[in-house]
């Protein structure tokens, strides 16, 4: 699974596309933090490749957790954006299959795995918030 914060101010669109954790605005960075640490913690025996510190954050599940940690993920997120503006919003991308190569420290180093690119793709083809399964 993937997410994605997603903006509905000008100022702020880049947000979305910014792939540098320290860049964010700090109070972002703790948000991100405290929420990865969170889910980490609380479903530390389900993961496979836990979330990271990073600003499109992502992690692999174990396939009968992934709709419960989905759902967590997304809430947590949106209720973090919610307290910091109207204008912030969250998008989180999730599938169900075979990770080919899952000895990697964090999502982002997962290379050319169908169902990763599958994901990748459907999280920046829209903008709209929600949590999607493909």
């Amino acid at each position: 699974m993937y997410i994605k914060i997603l903006s509905i101010d000008e100022k702020l669109s880049w947000i979305q596309y910014c792939m540098i954790f320290n860049a964010l605005p700090k109070v972002l960075q703790n948000g991100i933090k405290e929420i990865t640490d969170h889910i980490n913690k609380k479903y530390k025996i389900n993961m496979i490749i836990p979330l990271s510190y990073t600003s499109q954050n992502g992690c692999v599940v174990n396939t009968d957790y992934v709709e419960k940690i989905s759902t967590d993920l997304y809430y947590e997120y949106f209720d973090m954006l919610n307290k910091l503006s109207d204008k912030l919003f969250v998008r989180l991308v999730y599938s169900i299959g075979e990770i080919k190569d899952i000895n990697v420290k964090t999502i982002h180093d997962i290379n050319n795995d169908d169902v990763m690119i599958k994901v990748g793709r459907f999280l920046d083809k829209y903008d709209l918030p929600g949590v999607y399964k493909v």
